[in-house]
């Protein structure tokens, strides 16, 4: 038995197709850094341009959520279904993943920005 069989908690199709709203997903990263450029260019670094990127991120987001609304409700429906086991791998996934952000901190040297930092007692 894979591991992704092991942990999985419902079981899904054998074939899945690429469809238009993948595509569009998948599009979405450059969208909102085209949208942050563009406001940035108008508005300079200010509220307007939070304010406008974040609304566009929302727009997206409720767009994703509608095309994706008949895979989200299946999905929703097997959560439910394997809620506690599903639940637990949310909880063990988190914990793993906060495990391996530690540990890449912990080996990875503290960053610099090539500039010195300004010294009181020079």
């Amino acid at each position: 038995m894979t591991f992704t069989q092991l942990v999985r908690a419902e079981s899904f199709p054998q074939h899945i197709s690429w469809q238009w709203r993948d595509t569009f997903a998948l599009c979405i990263l450059p969208l909102i850094f085209f949208n942050s450029f563009i406001l940035e260019q108008l508005f300079g670094i200010s509220v307007q341009v939070a304010l406008g990127d974040s609304i566009f991120r929302g727009i997206l987001f409720i767009a994703i959520c509608w095309l994706y609304k008949s895979m989200l409700s299946m999905h929703w429906q097997k959560y439910k279904q394997a809620f506690w086991r599903s639940s637990l791998l949310v909880v063990i996934g988190a914990i793993v993943l906060q495990v391996v952000i530690s540990l890449t901190r912990s080996v990875l040297p503290l960053g610099s920005s090539g500039e010195e930092k300004p010294s009181i007692l020079k």
